[in-house]
């Protein structure tokens, strides 16, 4: 991990897990957490606003933003007041709180149950000589150094190839320069291409490359050729080629072709690292942490009933009266106590036996 950090997507996101990263890396399966990211920021009116400013790998925006809609539109996802892509080049979704809630409680519950978070699996597969095989991220490496190896030499060879069939060909030109004029003479003597060619070869020792190409030539430009141009050419053919026959014959130096030619596609295409590894897991999601906190009040009845409702659910009485309107118990049933508190408080219950039971306020059920 001390040269490859982890996975760098292009869209950018948090990887959780070095630990799950190493297995993954370590053995060529495994998975990480990956989460967008997003920016908790106080409005001037005392409210928050979410702005998602990254999403995970393979993540499709609009359906991000159409099941956060959907949640908020099912009222499973309480207190958004507006949800907006505001996304130009750069991804920037706005969520727009309701005041007094707590922006924290709000991205937990939207990484929860969207694909604001999610698992990205690793299965590390390919070709070894033609063999589907699971690498790990060590030997993934070394099989595409030996693959660059093989491709370089091939290349190599090839480029060898080239250079001295033109070796050969330049060769035959300033041979054929030495004694120019006897070679148009023969050209010239000759009733066609077939027997001219046959003779530059018996008579000069041509092969039969170079006769073809001394004979693609028109007389003219024959005649003119330049002496100082052939020899620079061949002089610089043939230190190509002892420099790829001392290349094919040292290991040391194919690797340097293959380091340099990485570094520069580094300094061609590489850019700053978009993804952030962060070591530790992903911090595990209560269930209490996706429960909006909020008045409520619980009601007891002298028929044993318990339920828990909002406090805008029911109305005080008017002037002269006493107790609230909206709670309604069972006829010969009453109101016998009221308590007012918050859905996380604890509660406490006694029986007569002298047992305490604690819950907590938002499991009850909530009534109207």
């Amino acid at each position: 991990m001390e040269y490859v950090k982890g996975p760098d997507f292009p869209v950018g996101g948090i990887v959780y897990g070095q630990t799950d990263l190493i297995h993954a890396y370590s053995t060529g399966r495994g998975g990480v957490v990956t989460r967008g990211e997003a920016e908790i920021i106080e409005q001037k009116n005392g409210t928050f606003n979410i702005i998602i400013t990254s999403i995970p790998y393979r993540v499709n925006k609009a359906t991000l933003i159409e099941s956060i809609a959907n949640l908020v539109q099912e009222k499973k996802l309480e207190g958004v007041k507006a949800l907006r892509d505001e996304s130009t080049k750069d991804i920037r979704i706005v969520i727009e709180l309701k005041n007094g809630i707590v922006p924290q409680k709000v991205l937990n519950y939207i990484y929860k149950h969207t694909q604001l978070e999610q698992s990205f699996n690793f299965n590390i597969v390919a070709l070894v000589d033609g063999v589907p095989q699971t690498l790990s991220l060590k030997s993934l490496i070394s099989e595409f150094i030996l693959h660059r190896e093989e491709v370089v030499r091939r290349r190599t060879e090839f480029d060898l190839r080239k250079a001295k069939d033109r070796e050969h060909i330049l060769l035959g030109l300033k041979k054929a320069l030495d004694h120019i004029d006897r070679v148009i003479a023969v050209i010239r003597a000759s009733k066609d291409t077939t027997v001219a060619k046959a003779n530059l070869m018996k008579e000069f020792k041509f092969s039969e490359l170079q006769a073809i190409a001394i004979l693609e030539m028109k007389l003219q430009k024959l005649a003119g050729l330049e002496r100082k141009n052939i020899e620079l050419e061949l002089a610089e053919k043939q230190a190509l080629i002892k420099e790829l026959e001392a290349l094919l014959a040292s290991p040391k130096k194919l690797m340097k072709v293959i380091s340099d030619e990485l570094k520069e596609v580094k300094e061609r295409y590489a850019d700053d690292r978009r993804t952030k590894i962060v070591k530790g897991g992903v911090k595990a999601i209560n269930e209490e942490d996706l429960i909006p906190e909020k008045e409520s009040v619980l009601v007891f009845t002298k028929g044993g009933y318990v339920k828990r409702t909002d406090p805008g659910e029911y109305r005080t009485q008017k002037r002269g009266g006493v107790g609230v309107i909206d709670i309604e118990p069972k006829e010969e049933d009453f109101v016998t106590m009221l308590i007012s508190a918050n859905t996380h408080s604890d509660l406490l219950f006694f029986t007569n036996k002298g047992k305490a039971y604690q819950i907590k306020m938002y499991d009850l059920p909530e009534g109207k």
